[in-house]
């Protein structure tokens, strides 16, 4: 049965961030995370259902991107920006045995309680762990925002007022720092042109090249795009989402035509560890 918040949403057009755009969003998100037969085609690599996840943000494809690669027999795992923060996510049976830390800059309002999940709040390129402890490294739509102004939405501190386009690299060399070797990072980033927002910047394929080659101790294993526009999220390639602009509501209040509610691309990355990065 459709609440009244989600119905209102669709009967209004689909307008992101609208009423019933986040419970909307949430219902999607959990029917894909429980579809073994979507996840499958998220890990195989193949062409998503015609409208999927039309008129919502790239979580659509980054949860059921990274679910259908982690494995339950790891057992520390590092969220670089807390986008597991939510309870339908960190109770999925491929977290729930694992050593899961949250880290992120600021305390949310949302902390849950459960054995073996922690919070921890720090600038991510001031990761305070030691060398090789985790075994999986998350950090989702995260990156893009390091070094920017996140006085915009995620902090009241002076000092995160920033520009400094390239101190992300700071913190994913940080986060392969605290990878055991062998461990994976998963990544993912705005993906299109180079575009600066002010508490963002969007990463092209120059920006990509440069993440590859100076993150030390590890290497690209395997690199995903998935591009959206009027029939929804489609697997694509770097090329055939080069053009592609990221919609900022903070800055555009303008309903997009193709109901874009942030990036029109995403690159997924996955890194493994193949050396000791000392400290």
């Amino acid at each position: 049965m459709v609440s009244k918040a989600v119905q209102s949403y669709l009967d209004n057009g689909r307008i992101p961030w609208s009423p019933g755009y986040k419970q909307y969003k949430l219902e999607q998100l959990e029917k894909t995370l429980q579809s073994n037969d979507l996840l499958e085609v998220f890990r195989a690599g193949k062409k998503l259902p015609l409208g999927y996840g039309y008129g919502v943000d790239e979580r659509m494809v980054e949860y059921p991107w990274l679910f259908s690669r982690m494995n339950s027999h790891d057992e520390r795992l590092l969220d670089a920006g807390s986008v597991l923060n939510y309870p339908y996510l960190i109770e999925k049976t491929v977290l729930k045995d694992k050593d899961v830390v949250l880290m992120t800059l600021e305390p949310e309002s949302t902390m849950m309680k459960r054995s073996r999940l922690s919070y921890m709040f720090c600038d991510l390129r001031a990761n305070p762990f030691q060398s090789e402890v985790f075994d999986t490294v998350v950090s989702l739509s995260t990156v893009e925002h390091i070094g920017m102004d996140n006085t915009l939405v995620y902090s009241d501190r002076d000092r995160y007022k920033e520009r400094d386009d390239a101190s992300y690299l700071i913190a994913v060399n940080e986060m392969v720092r605290v990878l055991k070797t062998s461990g994976k990072l998963f990544l993912s980033v705005p993906f299109g042109r180079k575009e600066f927002h002010g508490w963002l910047q969007q990463f092209d394929g120059e920006m990509i090249a440069q993440l590859c080659s100076e993150v030390h101790g590890a290497s690209l294993i395997e690199a995903s795009y998935y591009r959206y526009d009027n029939k929804g999220w489609q697997l694509a390639d770097a090329e055939s989402c080069k053009d592609c602009e990221y919609f900022d509501t903070h800055t555009n209040q303008r309903v997009q035509e193709d109901r874009a509610a942030a990036a029109r691309a995403v690159a997924c990355l996955v890194f493994q560890k193949n050396e000791k990065v000392t400290e």
